[in-house]
């Protein structure tokens, strides 16, 4: 049996989109410390409601929704609903299942979970489907090759994961960052993909991380880019590129008034709760957070289709650059983007899209190496 799976690039006409969840209400709120509690529960329901916003603009667009669970199973079958019993079970509290984006890519006709995660390994109405596969749980027993036994053991370590926003699609042609320090990740560009989907064409680059915090493949012939991201002559010839500069909005202004104060800067934001160092002691020894100075919510953009793009907030210049292009710009506000380090794009895997496999670059050889796009800047930051 197969699901239906069907996207070979970021533009064509979406139909069919799974969307991230938070915390279940109230999983916050029971802490004991209301100086912990209260914080963290606006977080959490302030991006509920950001989320379900972001589903009414996509159902808008007759795009059919399957959204993650708010609950969820950890490893040993314990069910997360409330923050003491995520840190009574995992001496941690995990991540709830906000951004499918880390751990799904659909790649042509074939969804592909490179996540250890056991909640996203056990979600999913394409659980046992033809056209599922999951790099870390089934590899063995769906390609029926031991000589992939290595690769397959090596992506079951933290260490040696394959990160999805790290691929990028355009039609025939994959491109793979290769310079996480992941083996996983290199393995899967080098061995796995000629391999086992030899119809595309895979090569390599160098991007500095997760592709979707620098760039967006807005249509053929269009990109937005972080402008310190600016050397796409040979990975996109002729494209046209628009660079976006990282608009100084309040969480820029915090780290440079509170640079000092690391963690709570670098790591993350939370608006009003700069000073609240229990807050900060708290999410630094019990929760996972991301880098979220990396991250140009600019270009964390999902496309509806190539003359629609919805973004985690409204840029006038942005707007204006894209209507030449008849592009809209639609704004889904992601208000707590910089504690998630999850704008519109990390919480979005577009399942299913209208279109087909199609050449932009007949000209291109299999496996080359493109650099680093960021050319002479010393960090793409």
């Amino acid at each position: 049996m197969k699901y239906g799976f069907n996207s070979w690039n970021s533009w064509d006409r979406l139909k069919e989109c799974m969307v991230g969840n938070v915390y279940p209400t109230d999983f916050f709120s029971v802490y004991k410390d209301k100086r912990i509690g209260d914080a963290l529960e606006k977080v959490n329901e302030d991006s509920r409601q950001d989320i379900a916003n972001l589903i009414n603009i996509l159902k808008s667009a007759s795009v059919k929704v399957i959204q993650t669970p708010s609950k969820f199973i950890d490893k040993r079958g314990n069910t997360i609903d409330d923050v003491n019993k995520n840190i009574e079970y995992s001496n941690t509290i995990q991540k709830p299942m906000l951004s499918p984006r880390d751990d799904f890519i659909v790649m042509g006709d074939t969804l592909v979970n490179t996540s250890a995660n056991h909640a996203y390994n056990t979600w999913g109405p394409w659980q046992g489907c033809d056209d599922y596969i999951n790099l870390t749980r089934d590899f063995d027993e769906k390609w029926n090759d031991p000589e992939m036994t290595k690769f397959k053991e090596t992506l079951m370590t933290d260490e040696f994961d394959v990160d999805a926003p790290c691929i990028m699609r355009a039609g025939k042609d994959i491109q793979v960052d290769i310079s996480h320090h992941n083996k996983g990740t290199m393995e899967f560009a080098n061995t796995w993909l000629p391999k086992h989907m030899p119809n595309f064409r895979v090569n390599t680059i160098e991007m500095g991380g997760h592709s979707d915090a620098v760039i967006c493949l807005v249509k053929p012939g269009l990109i937005i880019s972080h402008r310190k991201v600016n050397n796409y002559d040979e990975l996109y010839p002729g494209w046209e590129v628009i660079y976006v500069d990282r608009p100084m909005d309040e969480y820029i202004d915090a780290y440079w008034e509170q640079k000092n104060n690391i963690p709570s800067v670098i790591n993350y934001w939370i608006d009003g709760q700069e000073s609240n160092n229990v807050l900060h002691e708290f999410i630094g020894k019990w929760m996972q957070v991301g880098h979220v100075y990396e991250t140009h919510f600019n270009v964390n953009c999902l496309s509806i289709d190539e003359s629609t793009l919805v973004c985690n907030y409204y840029d006038k210049e942005l707007a204006q650059k894209l209507k030449k292009h008849n592009v809209e710009l639609v704004e889904a506000p992601m208000r707590h983007r910089h504690f998630w380090d999850c704008g519109v794009h990390c919480a979005t895997v577009d399942l299913i899209r209208e279109g087909e496999c199609k050449d932009y670059f007949p000209t291109r050889k299999q496996g080359q190496f493109f650099g680093k796009p960021w050319g002479n800047n010393e960090t793409r930051r």
